[in-house]
């Protein structure tokens, strides 16, 4: 009977652990995955402005609860060449803001690519990730 118990109190532990890695496993995940459509959009973006489509600049920002990819040196919000893509839910992002006091888009120049040295940071579900932009246009995660 003391063997039973032992063995039931092993597993459960095994299976507790297991649950509470499988979790936090979870919430990693789902901060990779809002940094990898903020980079797809960046480098999407970039290579917009590379190839002078439009003759014009391509910029991405975070308009809550969207990111917003534009047309042009700066965002209009009620610009009809504006695409949108929902942000997961409880997602912070600091560095590229749409509006605002504190409004800092990305923007890639057309031609070149260039843009303003910049630091995206994306939160969520207390994970943080950091993507870098360089003064080239350079895209790191």
């Amino acid at each position: 009977m003391i063997e039973l118990l032992v063995t039931t109190a092993i597993v459960a532990m095994l299976i507790g652990l297991g649950l509470f890695m499988s979790m936090d496993f979870y919430r990693h995940t789902l901060v990779n995955d809002e940094r990898d459509i903020v980079v797809s959009l960046l480098l999407k973006a970039r290579e917009r402005a590379l190839v002078n489509l439009r003759q014009s600049e391509h910029g991405v920002c975070y308009d809550d609860p969207n990111y917003v990819l534009f047309r042009g040196s700066s965002y209009d919000s009620g610009a009809a060449t504006n695409e949108t893509v929902a942000a997961g839910s409880g997602v912070s992002v600091d560095g590229m803001d749409c509006e605002g006091g504190s409004a800092n888009p990305v923007v890639f120049e057309q031609l070149s690519g260039d843009s303003a040295s910049t630091t995206i940071t994306i939160g969520q579900n207390g994970s943080d990730k950091v993507i870098y932009i360089n003064d080239e246009g350079r895209v790191d995660w």
